[in-house]
């Protein structure tokens, strides 16, 4: 199955909570996504430990299940991640080791698995 995600050139999507590995032009924009992807719009915005909980999440990576999905997850977002330095990455995963998509399109993959 092939998942669609933003990267940085470190690999981490923009929601790492590592500030040394996150530039972004805007930070408050960026700010403004955080907030509301993790409280103001969890319909929408559902967690990565709704698909596989809270113990493997540390194994999966967030992605989606179709490029549409990808662009519609970060609607007004997608340019100031592009000018940030994030690049659309897909990566071909085993089907067995993707949980998902809920209904968002949002998917999770075993990082370790995916070529």
């Amino acid at each position: 199955m092939k998942v669609y995600r933003y990267e940085n050139s470190e690999g981490y999507g923009p929601y790492h909570s590592t500030p040394e590995f996150l530039y972004v032009e805007d930070e408050a924009l960026y700010g403004k996504m955080i907030d509301e992807h993790n409280w103001s719009d969890l319909y929408n915005h559902p967690g990565l430990r709704t698909l596989v909980g809270y113990t493997l999440s540390q194994k999966y990576k967030s992605a989606t299940d179709s490029l549409k999905s990808l662009r519609k997850w970060f609607r007004k977002y997608n340019a100031m991640l592009l000018r940030s330095g994030f690049r659309v990455v897909s990566y071909e995963v085993a089907p067995e080791h993707v949980a998902g998509p809920d209904h968002v399109g949002q998917v999770a993959f075993r990082f370790s698995q995916s070529s």
